[in-house]
């Protein structure tokens, strides 16, 4: 009996540990999620305690109030009258060694995020030893080099868990083309380390079959 019940008990947390474990992985990103977007929403709002009137204030008009003068930033910056104002200003900060680091990193970063993953490059594959047993996937950027030998090609390979990534300079022999894996695809699968399934456009995918030779008959195999 007491060996039977240390068996009970010992299935029994582990099954409860597994079942916590499965729940605060649904939760948490939840919780934490609404966190955040909670706390923006204070937090803007108490920087407009002395802008807007009492009478006009409801919760989330200070975050309102963000979004609008972000998007009419946005909006002006592409105009003519305001790009040399916006230049002007960029120039002042970068011209200050501490602030040039930190406006720098930030302006690099919201690029990274901004930019457009299909102009990454094509997705492939880079063989990392001669006997083609361990690859990493990248994007190939350039597959001509001015200066450099033609058979060198540029190959980016982000990191995983980041935003930045290297450039190589590889061996054409070396990259394998990935035709029918788009391109934000296999970005979001390098990123999360594999975590997230990498699809693939099956449509895309040509499989041909094997070609196989008919065995000739030994007459005519010696004629």
């Amino acid at each position: 009996m007491p060996k039977e019940k240390s068996e009970f008990w010992s299935d029994f947390w582990d099954k409860a540990r597994t079942y916590f474990i499965r729940g605060l992985i649904v939760i948490a990103p939840i919780t934490i999620t609404a966190f955040i977007v909670i706390s923006l929403i204070e937090f803007f709002d108490n920087l407009m305690t002395g802008i807007i009137p009492p009478k006009y204030r409801f919760p989330g008009i200070g975050l309102i109030t963000v979004l609008v003068v972000i998007y009419l930033i946005g909006y002006l910056s592409g105009t003519l009258v305001f790009q040399p104002i916006f230049r002007l200003i960029q120039n002042a900060i970068l011209r200050i060694r501490p602030l040039r680091l930190i406006y720098s990193t930030i302006q690099d970063l919201f690029n990274i995020l901004n930019r457009d993953v299909s102009k990454l490059g094509k997705p492939v594959m880079v063989a990392m030893d001669s006997e083609r047993q361990v690859w990493k996937l990248g994007f190939l950027t350039r597959e001509k080099i001015e200066g450099l030998p033609e058979n060198l090609v540029a190959v980016y390979l982000p990191h995983s868990y980041n935003f930045s990534g290297n450039l190589f300079l590889v061996h054409r022999d070396r990259v394998e083309p990935l035709e029918h894996v788009p391109p934000a695809e296999q970005i979001k699968f390098i990123v999360s380390g594999g975590l997230v399934p990498l699809k693939v456009n099956r449509q895309d995918v040509e499989l041909e079959p094997p070609s196989v030779q008919a065995p000739q008959d030994e007459k005519g195999a010696k004629n």
